[in-house]
């Protein structure tokens, strides 16, 4: 009987097929086990296989999720890896010094910005003098648009390396109001952007230390040392909300408008949290704020106001004082938000703003208003305080 020949390559084919199918397999069940709505047609992995796929984390990916859940400020560089804890950043030498002061005495924008790219990094961080520069006389002052954005760029890329504490931040609350009561454009959004990210930082800094008494925000943003400002926060959004198109129109100057919008409620929920009284202080915003998110003019304003806050407890307490208003006084000793209050509301209130558009569409803005607070509620209860958070809230680094 004469055997039939075979090649012996194929067997070595069908070995690496088999392999790589086994391969695919196993990919495709290690997702099915790390997400529950995803199902597969292959076996699960055993239980001690599963244990090590848990253990498993992707660090960059994770970093990533908590980079994506903190709007509306980012940083530009959010990929850099921490460096060495044991390098302490030391001033910029006095001879790189010298160089940039050449450039600025010239009024050489570029040419400091360039040497400042330079110059800066982790371990070496620039005076402060240098960066208010920087700020006044190239990001807001430099005539050209990409002279402006690379001044940004630089700005940004040092508060990255160096974040700016209360005693080397290079901005003023004044010159913020001075940019914010002129007309809202380009660099006044970027200039903004800064502000809010040197903020940001500042507090997610002094929260990971316990240290929010030391904090910048604490001396521009608290409730109690310096609400003026809480003040005038709360009327550029007003007034920039005011000021945006009752139709969507995909232009810059609307994208940008929303921008200042958003990082404006930024810093309304650091200045409801800062002094860590997050109840007290969103009381007494809202008490603020209730007369003149009434008076927006129309619908759409209204929604853009709610919807781009970003404190939940701040929301609820603004929809609260709104339905008080429109509803008789509750009789009870207990004034805070509950949901039996909300139904009272619901069962006694009546659609304000008689004079404007049909009865059935005021019905149905209340009616947005009361599951806006409903859903506002459920997360202010199921959420924590702010210092319970900032295991959360604290920048991630690899």
């Amino acid at each position: 009987m004469k055997l039939p020949c075979v090649d012996s390559s194929q067997f070595r084919d069908w070995s690496d097929q088999a392999t790589s199918n086994s391969d695919c397999e196993s990919v495709f069940s290690e997702m099915g086990t790390q997400d529950p709505h995803i199902t597969s047609s292959t076996p699960a992995l055993c239980p001690a296989m599963q244990k090590d796929t848990f253990c498993q984390i992707n660090r960059s990916l994770l970093y990533k999720l908590r980079y994506f859940k903190k709007p509306p400020v980012t940083h530009l560089f959010p990929h850099t890896r921490r460096l060495d804890k044991s390098v302490h950043p030391v001033p910029m030498p006095s001879t790189r010094v010298n160089i940039v002061n050449h450039t600025k005495d010239e009024s050489f924008h570029q040419g400091t910005l360039y040497f400042l790219s330079e110059f800066v990094s982790a371990s070496h961080s620039p005076p402060k003098d240098l960066v208010s520069h920087v700020i006044n006389a190239v990001l807001l002052g430099a005539d050209d648009q990409t002279t402006r954005h690379d001044a940004y760029m630089i700005l940004m890329k040092i508060q990255r390396l160096h974040p700016a504490t209360s005693e080397s931040v290079a901005w003023e609350w004044n010159l913020l109001s001075e940019m914010m009561t002129k007309q809202v454009d380009k660099t006044c959004c970027l200039f903004l952007q800064y502000v809010v990210q040197t903020l940001d930082d500042d507090f997610h800094l002094c929260l990971q230390r316990r240290a929010l008494h030391r904090c910048l925000c604490k001396s521009m943003l608290s409730c109690d040392k310096s609400f003026c400002n809480v003040k005038q926060v709360i009327h550029w959004i007003i007034d920039t909300v005011g000021q945006m198109p009752e139709h969507i129109a995909n232009s810059f100057s609307q994208s940008d408008q929303e921008r200042v919008v958003f990082l404006l409620q930024r810093m309304l929920s650091i200045a409801v949290e800062v002094d860590n009284s997050p109840t007290m202080n969103s009381n007494k915003i809202a008490d603020y704020i209730f007369p003149y998110a009434t008076v927006l003019k129309t619908r759409r304003q209204r929604e853009r106001f709610f919807n781009s806050t970003e404190n939940t407890l701040l929301r609820a307490k603004i929809l609260e004082a709104i339905f008080q208003r429109s509803c008789p006084l509750l009789q009870t000793s207990d004034t805070s938000l509950t949901f039996g209050k909300i139904l009272y509301f619901i069962s006694n209130s009546s659609p304000s703003l008689e004079s404007e558009g049909p009865e059935w569409e005021r019905w149905d803005e209340m009616l947005h208003h009361i599951i806006t607070l409903c859903l506002s509620l459920q997360t202010v209860i199921t959420g924590r305080c702010v210092l319970e958070r900032c295991n959360s809230l604290q920048p991630f680094h690899l």
